[in-house]
């Protein structure tokens, strides 16, 4: 049986993305086999926003990993409903967007990395 690992986002989401998100995620443990995204402390994200949810889901479907996400905020969650409306969204993209709107919070135990800094509010 793999690990369960949460990320917390800790920031707004905006043009410079999420930085150190590839080394969080490069840390993660190899037995992972389930990831939570939190993004409750997340009150604005941009486009860069979906990149980082792209990201994420490109990340765990490689490590085979099954991922969910919980906290949206309004805004960020407009953004997401906005990009279920284009074509041009990756399948895994729209699927992960499209979940996180109904979702209920998850409560998980494991492995946990904070992504952003959680001191600096926008």
């Amino acid at each position: 049986m793999g690990d369960s690992v949460l990320l917390t986002v800790h920031a707004d989401i905006q043009q410079d993305g999420c930085p150190g998100l590839d080394q969080v995620l490069a840390a993660l443990p190899t037995t992972m086999n389930r990831m939570v995204l939190d993004t409750q402390h997340v009150s604005f994200m941009d486009s860069s926003g979906l990149h980082l949810l792209d990201h994420v889901v490109r990340h765990a479907a490689a490590r085979g990993a099954h991922l969910t996400t919980r906290g949206w905020q309004p805004q960020p969650r407009h953004v997401l409903r906005l990009a279920l409306g284009l074509s041009t969204a990756g399948e895994g993209l729209r699927a992960e967007a499209r979940a996180a709107l109904d979702r209920p919070p998850e409560v998980t135990r494991g492995p946990s990395g904070t992504i952003g800094d959680p001191t600096r509010r926008r």
